[in-house]
């Protein structure tokens, strides 16, 4: 009876890890990786000028993100489509740079550009945020909703 529980644990978790990884498809050539997120187009020339801009400067280093995390924001997604590269390396964590960053009237729109640790063009995000207008009672300072991030379009 024991063997039989761990068994359908075991495969529950292999069958859930699969329809998360479904977004993912292997690496291609650098040259060949193109991203559109809202009709900003990065492609392979305007990622390493923006990425070369930001390391010389230091800007926007926005630290590291999980794989658990992607997964998250596809799943909130409701992802039916391949979004971002990846391969069946021990990559575990991306580092997120901004390139892009728009204050609109209702909400901050910023693309974040996710490469692994072999330094490879993996994803774009777009990360909102809604702007309140009201003021945050006691405090005075304004109060931001949680961002919400979703992928960019492989093209």
């Amino acid at each position: 009876m024991r063997f039989f529980i761990i068994a359908l644990i075991l495969q529950c978790v292999s069958f859930s890890m699969a329809k998360l990884e479904s977004y993912q498809i292997p690496h291609i050539p650098e040259e060949q990786k193109t991203f559109n997120c809202d009709g900003r187009i990065y492609d392979f020339k305007k990622i390493n000028n923006l990425r070369s801009s930001r390391t010389m400067l230091n800007l926007d280093y926005l630290g590291y993100r999980d794989t658990i995390g992607f997964s998250e924001i596809a799943r909130a997604q409701a992802i039916n489509t391949v979004v971002m590269y990846h391969d069946e390396s021990t990559t575990t964590k991306y580092q997120l740079i901004s390139f892009y960053f728009s204050s609109e009237s209702t909400e901050y729109i910023e693309d974040l550009f996710a490469y692994d640790e072999e330094s490879r063009a993996c994803a774009m995000i777009i990360k909102s945020t809604g702007r309140s207008i009201l003021p945050k009672y006691r405090s005075g300072s304004t109060e931001h909703p949680a961002p919400k991030y979703r992928f960019c379009l492989l093209k």
